[in-house]
């Protein structure tokens, strides 16, 4: 700036018709600078707020874990009465805590979900059916995130059957005395023959 206002004042001695050139180079000269500081000052602000989006997106981004396995520890079909642990597998790409929460549905046609676990840490859930038939058990995987939400990350789930209990070649005879009654299940007898108790 004191440039310019010593070259107008040199412009001033040397020629008089030049003072008005020298005034116009100076108030564009500040113009520039106010608008060139600006323009900086626009694009640092700018940069700044995509610098800012992207950082708190990536600090905020969350990933939802992956279901790996559920399986049991006996293959179907069981019988009814068979205790049988499920045991679910899951990776999360954050390092999360992961939870599960089992669900069971059947035996069909029975459409219903019903939930049999809570979110809990423990990966396994033991199941005795009582009922044959066919089932689905679903369980969801989930981090802080889903379980404070109450939704799933991932889920998998696996077909099962259940079948009556094996009964071939066994018998069974009721047997009353007074108001009290017994079902003994034994072996199939000869002809003719009483039935063997094997159980009461």
């Amino acid at each position: 700036m004191n440039m310019l206002i010593e070259k107008w004042e040199v412009f001033e001695m040397k020629d008089p018709s030049l003072k008005k050139k020298a005034e116009v180079k100076l108030k564009n000269a500040s113009g520039d600078f106010v608008k060139r500081n600006c323009k900086n000052a626009l694009h640092l602000a700018l940069t700044l707020l995509i610098l800012g989006v992207f950082a708190t997106s990536t600090v905020m981004a969350n990933e939802p874990p992956i279901a790996g396995d559920l399986t049991p520890n006996k293959a179907s079909p069981q019988d009814v009465g068979t205790k049988i642990k499920w045991t679910a597998t899951a990776t999360d790409p954050d390092g999360d805590p992961i939870s599960y929460r089992f669900w069971l549905k059947g035996p069909s046609p029975s459409e219903e979900w019903q939930p049999k676990q809570e979110w809990d840490n423990s990966n396994k859930w033991d199941w005795t059916p009582d009922q044959p038939g066919d089932y689905q058990i679903n369980v969801w995987i989930g981090d802080p995130e889903n379980v404070a939400a109450e939704t799933w990350g991932d889920y998998k789930i696996v077909d099962y059957t259940v079948t009556e209990a094996e009964t071939k070649g066994k018998k069974s005879v009721t047997i009353s005395v007074g108001t009290e009654s017994a079902t003994l299940l034994g072996a199939e007898p000869a002809i003719n023959q009483p039935p063997i108790a094997n159980s009461l």
